[in-house]
């Protein structure tokens, strides 16, 4: 099942009633869409789950900006293998279905759209760790969704993690400007600072005013 979902995502040609949302030629959209396969392929989940989560967060294309580019039926299909993928690795007796991946997929990309393919492969990487509600030998489209919400949990602690530690280096970015006073003193006496003074404050600190040389 996971091959035939992705030989028609990497063929869009096969299927002509898919809708070409974006102007692209048919070779330039199955090479993009192959890298993007590539590049967010199940096999590359440990790749990205071995990373904390915060170094996910904006370094790759949303889920809405890939079905942008490329078309709502590629990531439909995307996620399909994904789940696909799941539903193999927890041996459930029961798979999900074609219309019950599509549906998922459907409300994955209308309510969660703003994830990216990154955060979306540590979530179906988690979910196989156990980390999250589990299935009963059949797929249930809600138990995932629920976990989803689950990990967008995690994914939120991440962000504000990552906006902490942006806003600390900035901090020490400023600091590492500053001058000490002594340094501030010198350059003072030595007049490097008049420019930034009136000649009022430069009388104040004792220096010549500018229209006196």
């Amino acid at each position: 099942m996971t091959t035939t979902v992705f030989s028609q995502i990497t063929n869009p040609t096969n299927n002509p009633d898919m809708p070409q949302e974006q102007p692209l030629s048919p070779l330039q959209k199955q090479l993009e869409t192959r890298q993007f396969i590539q590049t967010y392929s199940t096999e590359n989940q440990e790749v990205y789950a071995a990373m904390p989560l915060k170094r996910c967060i904006d370094t790759a294309p949303s889920i809405q900006e890939v079905g942008r580019q490329y078309g709502t039926h590629i990531v439909k299909a995307w996620i399909s293998a994904l789940i696909m993928n799941l539903c193999e690795f927890c041996g459930l007796k029961v798979t999900a279905n074609s219309e019950q991946m599509n549906s998922v997929a459907g409300i994955v990309m209308k309510e969660f759209g703003w994830l990216n393919a990154k955060e979306l492969l540590v979530f179906f990487y988690r979910q196989k760790t156990g980390r999250y509600l589990t299935f009963y030998h059949t797929f249930d489209g809600s138990i995932l969704l629920r976990s989803l919400r689950v990990f967008i949990n995690e994914r939120m602690a991440a962000a504000r993690q990552l906006e902490e530690d942006r806003r600390k280096e900035e901090l020490n970015r400023r600091s590492s400007k500053c001058v000490s006073y002594d340094e501030y003193r010198r350059m003072l006496e030595a007049g490097e600072l008049d420019h930034l003074f009136t000649d009022e404050e430069l009388e104040y600190f004792h220096r010549p005013p500018r229209n006196k040389g």
